[in-house]
């Protein structure tokens, strides 16, 4: 999906960003680096992986 990136007066949420940042990171394959990291793993059981 590509986005038209424009200048509005209509009120838009501070979060509208976070969208285009998504974007971006899927597009550099961000998992695909993160995995291929050597990050540490969690020792708890309530833990989850680095990456998520």
């Amino acid at each position: 999906m590509d986005l038209k990136i424009d200048f509005t007066d209509k009120e838009i949420s501070p979060w509208s960003g976070v969208y285009l940042l998504k974007k971006m990171l899927d597009r550099m394959e961000f998992d695909e680096i993160l995995s291929a990291l050597n990050l540490p793993e969690t020792g708890s059981n309530r833990g989850y992986h680095p990456i998520n």
